[in-house]
């Protein structure tokens, strides 16, 4: 857990639910499970094991397209993948529709809607103005056919005034500096600051929002590092709100991530200093930063496993379900790409809290 401070809130106006995602945590795939797919043949393979599962509707491109069609090009691929992500989204937007219709209070659902209409806002801004697909558009708050009747006439009229604001401000700073980054890194600021609001007469989901800050934060840094960026990029893209302050990142100018995962051993980020050797015997830096990532976060939610009034376990079950939904894409992505087993369960994880 982060923090020993950060206490259960009994209430319950949550016991029902609760008592719903009991049923549903004992259909979320086990690790063995994991480690099936990524050991199965093919596409074909994955098949046989979905079907006894929540998944087991797999898209009918995925069944009858050929193998030789799947190897022939990119466009095949590009199909079937569209198709698979399709199918994980709609068991996700499912899954916090069914939850916040049984809720009395779904304040501490939202930032999940949120961060999915942010993603569609993006592919609107870039849409605009680097000529980027707005291919894959997720239902949300916003639905779909609003925003890409908006993307398609360049005109964000039909959105909240909110996201017209958030747009309208960063309009204005690209046309200042045609800097494409500026749109990631303003809606990412402005998504936390609406989760941070909305989540803070929740301390138990406000403390998380706070260290899913801090490790984007620190992956960034890293990889500004990794990539000898210019030193005023890490500036630029820091996210505000988290628990550890832009000073803790030291001079961007002289800070080497080495020396910043030296003082993170002394925070409740530690577990990220330690290097390990993934399932093929090799250290994927990539890889593991991001398992660690969510092991931290995973932690701090494994207290509420075991209480039935509070939303905390309902927070606790989206985060493994949507955990679940990455794992699988990464192990579709992987077979659909070749990819050996042991590199693909070096690139899934963690499975339970």
């Amino acid at each position: 857990m982060l923090s020993p401070k950060i206490k259960i809130q009994k209430s319950p106006d949550y016991t029902f639910a609760v008592a719903k995602i009991r049923a549903w945590e004992s259909k979320l795939l086990s690790a063995s499970v994991f480690y099936q797919l990524a050991d199965s043949r093919g596409l074909s393979g994955l098949e046989s094991i979905l079907n006894s599962t929540a998944y087991g509707n797999l898209p009918a491109s995925l069944r009858s397209l050929p193998a030789a069609d799947r190897q022939a090009g990119k466009q095949a691929g590009k199909t079937v993948l569209s198709d698979f992500d399709d199918l994980l989204d709609a068991e996700e937007i499912t899954t916090l529709k069914e939850l916040r219709s049984f809720l009395k209070d779904d304040k501490f659902l939202m930032p999940f809607f949120y961060k999915r209409d942010f993603h569609n806002l993006k592919l609107f801004a870039k849409s605009k103005f680097t000529k980027v697909e707005a291919d894959w558009l997720k239902e949300s708050l916003v639905g779909k056919e609003t925003l890409a009747k908006a993307i398609i006439g360049e005109d964000f009229s039909f959105l909240p005034k909110t996201y017209q604001d958030f747009l309208n401000e960063i309009w204005k700073e690209y046309e200042k500096n045609g800097n494409w980054q500026i749109l990631d890194a303003f809606l990412e600021q402005r998504l936390y600051e609406q989760i941070l609001n909305i989540t803070e007469e929740f301390s138990f989901a406000n403390y998380f929002f706070k260290a899913e800050i801090d490790l984007i934060n620190i992956k960034t840094f890293i990889r500004c590092k990794k990539r000898d960026a210019e030193n005023d990029l890490f500036d630029g893209l820091f996210i505000i709100g988290g628990l550890l302050d832009k000073k803790f990142f030291g001079g961007t100018g002289e800070e080497s991530a080495d020396k910043l995962l030296q003082r993170l051993k002394f925070t409740p980020y530690d577990i990220l200093t330690s290097t390990e050797k993934d399932a093929s015997g090799r250290f994927d830096e990539f890889y593991e930063m991001g398992k660690k990532c969510h092991l931290v976060l995973m932690k701090h939610l494994s207290c509420a496993r075991y209480t039935a009034f509070g939303y905390e376990p309902i927070l606790r079950y989206i985060f493994l379900k949507t955990n679940e939904i990455r794992n699988l894409r990464a192990v579709f992505v992987g077979k659909l790409h070749n990819v050996s087993s042991e590199e693909i369960k070096a690139s899934i994880g963690p499975f339970n809290a």
